[in-house]
């Protein structure tokens, strides 16, 4: 019986986003990502109060393709209103992360997700540096390297991996 040595596997592909969700929510996008900061305000209250994951989900997305094609004005307003959605906005924000390889909006997305992992607990903010590191492995571009080192130094968890490093590791016999 013959094994193959190696076989492609491909990333899932995403499913396109419910147009009649985005249609709708096209006006809570403009004001999530308009210059008015009240409005941004009371647009991110009414769509938290919700309390509905998916639309958490699906929001995030759109804000994300804001800081993606959107114009330079919105990338400010759309990632406070990503950082306002805190933690629900993070698994859209790593995955567009993986899968774009444009430096400017990786550097974009960095920032977010850095703001964002500063709320998190310890745990999740080791486990949000592990999904970092995973999503950057192999970037060579100076600037989102930097947005990945100022993004980790925020998470606080210097002490940690200070630890981590010294705890010795047993050689496994060959």
């Amino acid at each position: 019986e013959v094994y193959p040595v190696s076989r492609k596997i491909t990333p899932p592909v995403p499913k396109p986003r419910d147009p009649l969700l985005e249609s709708v929510s096209r006006p809570l996008i403009g004001a999530l990502t308009g210059e008015d900061e009240g409005q941004r305000s009371a647009a991110l209250t009414w769509l938290l109060g919700l309390s509905n994951p998916y639309g958490l989900k699906q929001i995030g997305g759109m804000l994300i393709d804001v800081l993606e094609t959107g114009d330079v004005s919105q990338w400010n307003p759309a990632g406070a209103s990503l950082v306002g959605i805190g933690p629900p906005a993070i698994p859209a924000l790593i995955l567009r992360l993986c899968r774009n390889k444009g430096a400017a909006l990786r550097t974009r997305l960095l920032g977010v997700v850095g703001v964002i992992g500063k709320t998190l607990p310890q745990a999740e903010r080791f486990n949000l540096l592990m999904q970092m590191n995973v999503a950057c492995a192999g970037d060579h571009d100076a600037d989102v390297l930097h947005a990945f080192v100022m993004a980790a130094g925020g998470l606080g968890l210097g002490g940690l991996l200070s630890r981590l490093a010294s705890v010795p590791f047993e050689v496994l016999p060959e």
